[in-house]
């Protein structure tokens, strides 16, 4: 349905205005149309959300580069276009597992910007979290 972008290019070298640079995960959306009800149209089959370039995540977030994936999900950086703003967004893995983890490390999170709401120790900054296509996202700063 779409095409995957070369897996032999390198991530770290991505410019935005070069084109768009990606790995197996990151797909290339064309302006097809997809379909809410297959769910194969999202995940693969270990559970991993298949990015697309140019996609918007919670009405808010355009997705412009693929940082990387582990064990839990895959990263993307993305356009907060509500604030104008580049922000990195994890995409927890769809299953029972990888949510409840994912939670639990939502969990740790909050309470550690609680602890340090003046950002002294400078702990990653959860900014917030939503659900795209039954994957827990966790949008936090981008850090450069």
């Amino acid at each position: 349905m779409f095409p995957v972008c070369p897996p032999s290019t390198a991530v770290s070298s991505y410019n935005y205005q070069d084109g768009i640079v990606a790995d197996e995960a990151v797909l290339q959306s064309q302006g097809q149309q997809t379909n809410d009800t297959l769910r194969d149209n999202w995940d693969d089959a270990e559970g991993y959300y298949r990015v697309r370039i140019g996609e918007v995540l919670d009405g808010r977030y355009r997705v412009f580069g693929y940082t990387g994936a582990g064990v839990f999900g895959n990263v993307v950086r993305c356009t907060d276009q509500k604030r104008n703003d580049v922000v990195a967004i994890k995409i927890i893995r769809n299953n029972e597992i990888m949510r409840k983890t994912g939670l639990r490390e939502l969990e740790v999170l909050r309470k550690l910007n609680e602890a340090d709401r003046e950002d002294r120790f400078h702990c990653l900054q959860l900014y917030r979290t939503f659900n795209h296509h039954n994957h827990l996202c966790l949008c936090f700063e981008n850090l450069r």
